[in-house]
């Protein structure tokens, strides 16, 4: 006996999701919030490239005798839509590019992590060769190489901004009275 499923599931940008600090990019008119969905979608194939972020799909399956399972398989993948942003009233479409390959940002040792700050000489951009020239790769590892790359061991509050779920955690913090990045009075 086969069983099999498939799923599908489609990232857009509610007006209801998008509250705090970030919402002013939407009331300024340069981002934008997504029309919902259709309850049913199409192929993801048809579907306009402007009307998603990004989608997945995933179809897996089994085969049985009796209880054992014989055989099993799953195939699946992405399709990246785009986005399209005001700019001085102009619409302008970004369409998503492939990320050949994406790591997350090493740590330095236990609880420590580069935070993505530098302070950069002009010269670093001789170490640039085009667009393709992935920073935390060749630039930074010649730097390091060649004695050129220091740290600041930052012993202070730490918080990324990168999701929502940040954003109003930091936003709670700030609220609250709590936020320990403010040190003045």
């Amino acid at each position: 006996m086969r069983v099999e499923s498939r799923a599908t599931s489609l990232s857009w940008i509610p007006s209801e999701a998008v509250t705090g600090m970030v919402k002013t990019a939407f009331s300024l008119g340069v981002a934008h919030y997504d029309t919902p969905p259709a309850s049913t979608l199409p192929d993801l194939q048809t579907l306009p490239r402007e009307s998603f972020r990004f989608a997945n799909h995933l179809h897996a399956w089994a085969e049985f005798d009796g209880d054992q399972v014989v055989d099993h398989g799953q195939d699946g993948g992405v399709r990246m839509g785009a986005t399209v942003a005001s700019i001085g009233g102009l619409g302008v479409s970004f369409a998503a590019v492939a990320m050949p390959d994406l790591r997350p940002k090493p740590q330095i040792g236990e609880g420590w992590i580069n935070g993505g700050f530098f302070v950069l000489s002009p010269a670093v951009f001789d170490l640039i060769s085009d667009d393709q020239t992935l920073w935390e790769r060749g630039p930074l590892e010649r730097l390091a190489s060649t004695g050129q790359l220091m740290a600041y061991r930052h012993d202070g509050f730490w918080q990324p901004m990168d999701t929502i779920r940040d954003v109003n955690y930091l936003e709670r913090l700030w609220s609250s009275g709590e936020a320990p990045w403010k040190v003045w009075t």
